[in-house]
């Protein structure tokens, strides 16, 4: 009596799950230095493949900069996105400049879009200076010794 509502419910929250996997943007991890051309990979998180053939990844609108109070620096203008698999076949989006990076902290809204959704996220990032190499170390010196003391001649005693 009750067999077909709970199979027919029973297909309705597995269809219905299936498409409850939200696409996700996590962290980003900056892999350029200063004045180094960009290099940055943002994970993406619950992606499924339909939604990685589809994604279009931007910098956010004009407009969602100035709701979010994010001034829009020149340098985002030549921010690229990439929408690959790392050797271990996670989903990134890579973000990289042909230009040189003079700016220490970038404060930037990524869009992500897809034909079902669309996620827009603030990232701040720190460009660290790269790292400064050691400088050899000095080469060494020699101890230097004193000379010994010339002695006074002693005074010739008194007969």
């Amino acid at each position: 009596m009750f067999r077909k509502p709970v199979v027919a419910a029973g297909i309705l929250l597995l269809a219905v799950s299936t498409r409850m996997h939200a696409l996700g943007l996590g962290e980003i991890e900056v892999r350029s230095a200063l004045n180094e051309p960009f290099d940055a990979v943002v994970t993406l998180t619950s992606a499924s493949d339909e939604q990685l053939e589809t994604l279009k990844v931007s910098v956010a609108s004009k407009e969602a900069f100035s709701r979010a109070g994010i001034a829009r620096t020149a340098i985002l203008r030549d921010f690229e996105f990439i929408v690959e698999r790392t050797q271990t076949g996670k989903p990134v989006i890579r973000i990289s400049t042909d230009d040189r990076v003079r700016e220490p902290f970038i404060d930037f809204m990524l869009e992500a879009a897809w034909p079902s959704g669309r996620l827009l996220k603030q990232y701040t990032i720190l460009v660290d200076p790269p790292y400064a190499m050691p400088a050899e170390p000095p080469a060494p010196v020699a101890a230097v010794t004193p000379a010994p003391r010339p002695q006074a001649a002693a005074a010739p005693s008194p007969a």
